[in-house]
């Protein structure tokens, strides 16, 4: 029973209590985590966001519409590594070993994992958290279940495997 009433006001239990307290915990480790590494990697932020920007043209960052906690929708950042004609928006089509949609400067940063480096600005706005479920694209499927059903109840992370 989630909720237990005393004088005519509803308590919460105490594990909901504990629930919340993680939920704070995570959200603050998350922020202070963030800000700290925005600010460090600046000079790397800015010198990648350069190096995409000579390598071809089009925007540095890629934005995708992303399902997180609870279903809410955010946009996903990250650096750019497709030529800008050839992006799926849909996210269902793959990139594959040896695309020829990706960019010089893109599989450098695919294979180092740079190009994940802006979703450290969707963890400080509190769209994802650094530990969790991966947050996907709407309507993908992973193991012949909607991923939604999968993991929409915990916060999507930067950590987890696709």
């Amino acid at each position: 029973m989630p909720l237990i009433f005393a004088d005519k006001r509803p308590l919460v239990t105490t594990h909901l209590r504990s629930h919340a307290f993680e939920l704070f915990l995570n959200r603050c480790l998350d922020l202070v985590v963030s800000t700290i590494l925005i600010v460090l990697l600046s000079p790397l932020l800015l010198a990648i966001a350069v190096a995409v920007k000579l390598d071809s043209p089009g925007p540095a960052l890629f934005r995708q519409e992303r399902e997180g906690f609870l279903l809410n929708r955010f946009r996903i950042l990250k650096f750019r590594s497709l030529h800008i004609d050839a992006e799926d928006r849909s996210g269902i089509a793959q990139v594959e070993v040896g695309d020829a949609r990706v960019t010089k400067v893109g599989r450098i940063l695919r294979r180092t994992s740079l190009d994940e480096l802006p979703q450290l600005i969707n963890i400080f706005l509190g769209q994802m958290s650094l530990v969790g479920p991966r947050p996907h694209v709407p309507g993908m499927w992973a193991a012949n279940h909607p991923y939604t059903v999968l993991v929409c109840k915990r916060c999507p992370d930067h950590t987890s495997v696709a």
